[in-house]
């Protein structure tokens, strides 16, 4: 198997001064014990504390007027497996894995594997240089999730708030419509329809079911409230 250092460090926009950094990032336990070696599993260990630090404080930053259970929330959506398995999967670097032959041709855990992976390159990064370089791939690396999770925050409640209204108002039923979904299978985009007694006030779209539901309730209750 031939590890592509430069490619990796190409698509993660880091070089790095101590490869077997970075090679340590992508080996994965079943590979390690098949091979002797160390693994990625210390790493993981770090990088999973820096990942936390870095999103929180970027959540700080950017959602000045959240309290803490709101900032909590989000950082969790961020920071989950899903995520940071789509960003590996986006930065197509998932190829270089390391793995063990048993684990190599297993079709399950791969989410779990590539988070790790994230979490890996995440303090790799950073005992290679510092922080600061760090933050940079998170960000970049992440900017999608992260969109996405802000996006989220400001709709969270659309949906309680239009059924309010529609029960205050005595408007009639709320019906969610799923009418379309696009995209791979890692990657769907998912659009829908919101009617209120039949009629269709609203359409939405995002990366899971309740992202686009609460961006059809949105604009459903702009559109009620004129």
């Amino acid at each position: 198997m031939i590890f592509d250092v430069a490619d990796i460090e190409e698509k993660i926009k880091y070089s790095f001064k101590n490869k077997e950094l970075l090679k340590m990032a992508f080996t994965h336990s079943s590979y390690a014990n098949e091979n002797s070696g160390a693994n990625n599993e210390k790493l993981e260990f770090l990088g999973d504390s820096i990942l936390d630090f870095i999103i929180a404080e970027y959540l700080y930053n950017n959602l000045k007027n959240e309290k803490e259970g709101v900032l909590t929330r989000q950082r969790s959506i961020i920071v989950s497996s899903k995520p940071l398995y789509n960003a590996v999967l986006r930065l197509n670097i998932g190829c270089h894995m390391l793995l063990g032959v048993g684990e190599s041709h297993s079709k399950f855990n791969k989410e779990n594997i590539y988070a790790d992976l994230f979490e890996s390159i995440v303090a790799a990064i950073y005992l290679d240089s510092n922080i600061n370089k760090s933050k940079e791939f998170i960000l970049y690396a992440l900017k999608e999730e992260i969109k996405e999770g802000l996006k989220l925050n400001t709709t969270s409640d659309y949906k309680t708030r239009l059924q309010e209204f529609v029960q205050g108002k005595k408007l009639g039923k709320i019906t969610y419509i799923e009418i379309n979904r696009t995209g791979p299978d890692h990657s769907p985009v998912f659009q829908f329809n919101v009617a209120v007694d039949g009629k269709v006030l609203g359409k939405g779209e995002g990366k899971n079911k309740k992202i686009a539901q609460q961006e059809c309730a949105r604009k459903a209750l702009n559109k009620l409230k004129g």
